[in-house]
């Protein structure tokens, strides 16, 4: 059982860079799972560094707007 929680690691279109060497993650690990989900980065709403070291992508909605903020 992986106890934990995710970590907003990128929001709208952004990579949040401060974050990822503070949890150990290259920047590589976070490109290659945007190819996994056939994301482009101005696509993704959300990438999240969760508790097993995995990184989930969330893309933007096709067809309106993915306002995340707040």
């Amino acid at each position: 059982m992986v106890v934990g929680r995710a970590v907003l690691i990128g929001r709208n279109d952004e990579i949040f860079h401060d974050l990822l060497p503070k949890h150990h993650v290259p920047l590589a690990d976070v490109e290659r799972s945007l190819r996994k989900e056939d994301c482009d980065l101005k696509d993704m709403r959300c990438a999240f560094l969760e508790a097993d070291g995995q990184i989930s992508i969330l893309q933007k909605s096709k067809g309106g707007n993915a306002d995340m903020s707040g």
